[in-house]
C-alpha cells in the first residue's frame, strides 16, 4: 500500500523577547494584545468586529502570518505578504467567531520592497513615506480611528467609550507625562520606559507563535470492509518502534501513521492529562470502553503526543487529515460557504487546538459544580477555511480585509 509523506507546520506559544516585534512591520504571527495589521490604509473598523449576538466587540485572538508564492498559488503576486486574523466574542454563551483575511503584492504603500528582509537588521526603520500612508490606530482595540486625544496628541480612539477604557487604564496619567515631554527635553521613549499602563481584561495576553515544520505520513483507504475504524493493532502493542496508525474518520478516508508509539495501557492517564491540562475536566475519560467508543478523541491525543504544548496547525495540502476532537458535528464540503468576494470554493488552510485555551487562562474551572467557567471561550477545535483562490477585495477595493469561514467543533459532553 503506497502512502504519502507531508509535512505541516505546527505553531506554539512563545513569551515574546521584544515586543516591538510583534508590530505589523515585523509581520509576525501573534497571539493576543492588539491586532498588528497589514494592509494599514485599510483597518477594519470597529462595526465590523462586533458580535452578531450580543453587538459587543470582539476581541482579537491571534493572527497567522501565511504568504503565498508561484507554487501555492497561481497569480499568487497580491499574496507576497498575507495575514489571516481570528477575532472572538469573549461572552462564551455567545461563541462567535470573525476570520479575516489580508493581503498585499511585494510593492505597496506601507511597506518596502524589502521590509520582510530588513526587519531582522539592527538598525531597521520604516521610512515617512511609508508611515505618512497609515491609518489611525485606536489605541485600545487597535481598530480604524480619526480623533485623537485633545490632551497629548499622541494617542488616537475609535470612539469615546474607548477612549474613556484607556484613560481608566492609566492614559489620564499618561497623557499628563506626554504633555509635560512636549514642553521639555524629556522624550516619548523616555516617557514610554517611566510608565506602564494597566491591562484590561479586553486584550487576550500576548504570544509569539513559533512555527516548526512536522513531518506525517497519509496513506490510502483502508478496506472498506473496516468501516473507516482504527487498524486493529494489539498484537503490536509491544513493540515500542512500530508505528502507531490511527483513522481520521468519516469525513476523510485517510489514515494517518504517527511515529509516536503509545502503549495502550497508557492511553486513558494520558487523555486524562491533556484534557485536564486544557481546562476540559468535566471531559475526563475513566472507561476504556469509552476510549473505544471515542475514536476520533483518541487519533487527536496520538496525533499531538510528540508535543502536547502545540496550539495550532498549518497546511493547505488537500490530503492533510484535518483534525478532530469528537465524531460529531463535523462539516461536509456542503457545509463550508464559497467564498463571499470571489464565490470560489474555501480550502482548509489551519485549525487553532484547544491547548491555546491553556496559554490564554481562560481555562478556568469552578470545582463547586466541576465544569468550565461558562463565561470564558471554550471549544474542542477551530477549523480555518479560506478562499482557495486567496482573491483579492473585488467587490469593495477600499477594504483591505475579506471575511473568511471558521468552524467551531466542541468536545462531546
Amino acid at each position: 500500500m503506497s502512502s504519502t509523506k507531508l509535512t505541516i507546520h505546527i505553531g506554539f506559544c512563545e513569551e515574546p523577547i521584544d515586543s516591538k516585534q510583534l508590530t505589523s512591520d515585523y509581520f509576525p504571527s501573534k497571539i493576543g494584545g492588539k491586532p498588528a495589521w497589514l494592509d494599514l490604509g485599510h483597518i477594519p473598523k470597529r462595526d465590523d468586529l462586533r458580535c452578531k449576538r450580543c453587538s459587543k466587540q470582539m476581541s482579537f485572538l491571534l493572527q497567522l502570518y501565511a504568504p503565498l508564492s508561484e507554487g501555492d498559488l497561481e497569480n499568487s503576486e497580491n499574496c507576497y505578504h498575507r495575514v489571516i486574523y481570528v477575532f472572538c466574542c469573549q461572552d462564551g454563551i455567545c461563541s462567535e467567531y470573525v476570520v479575516l483575511r489580508s493581503q498585499l503584492p511585494k510593492k505597496n504603500d506601507y511597506y518596502s520592497e524589502t521590509a520582510d528582509e530588513d526587519k531582522f537588521n539592527d538598525d531597521y526603520k520604516v521610512e515617512d513615506k511609508y508611515l505618512s500612508k497609515r491609518t489611525l490606530l485606536c489605541e485600545f482595540c487597535g481598530s480604524g480611528s480619526t480623533a485623537k486625544c485633545s490632551g497629548c496628541q499622541k494617542y488616537s480612539y475609535c470612539c469615546r467609550e474607548h477612549q474613556q477604557e484607556d484613560w481608566a487604564l492609566g492614559h489620564q496619567y499618561e497623557c499628563r507625562l506626554l504633555r509635560s515631554s512636549n514642553n521639555s527635553t524629556t522624550t516619548t521613549a523616555t516617557t514610554d520606559a517611566a510608565f506602564k499602563k494597566k491591562k484590561s481584561v479586553f486584550h487576550f495576553k500576548e504570544f509569539e507563535i513559533i512555527n516548526e515544520p512536522e513531518d506525517i505520513t497519509v496513506l490510502p483507504p483502508v478496506d472498506p470492509n473496516n468501516n473507516g475504524q482504527e487498524i486493529d493493532s494489539d498484537d503490536d502493542e509491544d513493540d515500542d518502534d512500530e508505528e502507531t496508525t490511527t483513522t481520521e474518520g468519516t469525513s476523510k478516508d485517510l489514515i494517518v501513521t504517527s511515529q509516536n508509539q503509545i502503549i495502550n495501557e497508557d492511553i486513558e492517564q494520558d487523555v486524562q492529562d491533556f484534557l485536564e491540562a486544557t481546562g476540559q475536566s468535566e471531559f475526563q475519560l475513566n472507561d476504556d470502553e469509552y476510549l473505544k467508543k471515542d475514536k476520533t478523541l483518541l487519533h487527536f491525543k496520538k496525533s499531538i503526543a510528540s508535543a502536547h504544548d502545540q496550539i495550532l496547525r498549518y497546511s493547505r495540502d488537500e490530503k492533510y487529515p484535518i483534525l478532530w476532537v469528537s465524531d460529531e458535528h463535523k462539516p461536509t464540503s456542503e457545509d463550508i460557504p464559497n467564498c463571499e468576494s470571489c464565490g470560489s470554493k474555501r480550502k482548509f488552510e489551519f485549525q487553532i487546538l484547544p491547548q491555546l485555551l491553556y496559554f490564554l487562562g481562560v481555562d478556568t474551572v469552578n470545582y463547586d459544580s466541576g465544569r468550565v467557567n461558562e463565561n470564558d471561550i471554550d471549544f474542542g477545535i477551530l477549523s480555518v477555511y479560506t478562499c482557495e483562490k486567496s482573491c483579492n477585495y473585488s467587490k469593495d477595493p477600499t477594504k483591505g480585509f475579506i471575511r473568511e469561514y471558521i468552524w467551531k467543533q466542541d468536545f462531546t459532553k
